[in-house]
């Protein structure tokens, strides 16, 4: 498992199991990093594509808790794998509660696979403005603009500014609660970076037997 971060995004980067066919994606989400509940399904219309569909049921529930993690200042973490993968082989990263509870649940999610449809990683990005006051929004579904790429590793590491990113939000909040990555940022740098010394001084392992998707 690989954490890769950019920009203040971490994903987290683990080799999945090919499909003989168009491939299905279960999409969660977290408040916690522990927790995860379903948000929805993507599916690819052919195998190799880059044009899939998405499909996201709204729930109120989904909108309230959402409200009162945003209002302490937490993080929404969203991870994806395929319909018939163990939560092991999920790629998952987070964007701002705030900025995306303002934005009305509109995100943009950009997911890359790699040659056989296995997730590479998951970018996510809200444009929400945050302000120092939450206020309820009345939201009655979700909206996102999803991009399948290819040809492409994904988000590339970026620790530094993962770094600063975290310590600004420290900063600035003080002793106030803060989301899973805001948490335990100092424990996930030095595994991941550990993890990229070993692997630049070592040769690949052998590829997942391929299962058929249903």
């Amino acid at each position: 498992m690989r954490w890769c971060a950019v920009g203040g995004v971490v994903a987290v980067l683990v080799a999945g199991v090919s499909s003989a066919g168009p491939s299905k994606y279960i999409l969660e989400y977290s408040l916690d990093g522990q927790t995860f509940e379903k948000r929805g399904d993507v599916t690819l219309r052919s195998l190799g594509g880059t044009q899939a569909t998405i499909s996201q049921p709204f729930e109120q529930a989904h909108a309230t808790k959402l409200y009162e993690h945003a209002d302490k200042g937490g993080d929404y973490i969203v991870r994806v794998r395929k319909e018939d993968d163990p939560e092991e082989f999920a790629v998952q990263t987070f964007v701002s509660a705030c900025s995306y509870y303002q934005s009305g649940m509109s995100d943009s999610v950009a997911l890359y696979l790699d040659e056989n449809d296995r997730p590479q990683s998951i970018q996510v990005s809200s444009t929400g403005k945050c302000k120092a006051t939450m206020k309820k929004k009345k939201i009655t579904k979700l909206k996102s603009n999803l991009v399948i790429k290819r040809g492409d590793t994904g988000p590339m590491p970026f620790v530094d500014a993962y770094v600063a990113t975290m310590k600004k939000r420290q900063s600035e909040g003080g002793e106030e609660e803060r989301g899973f990555f805001s948490k335990y940022w100092m424990y996930i740098v030095p595994v991941y970076l550990m993890i990229i010394l070993s692997q630049a001084g070592g040769g690949g392992g052998d590829e997942p037997a391929a299962v058929a998707a249903k």
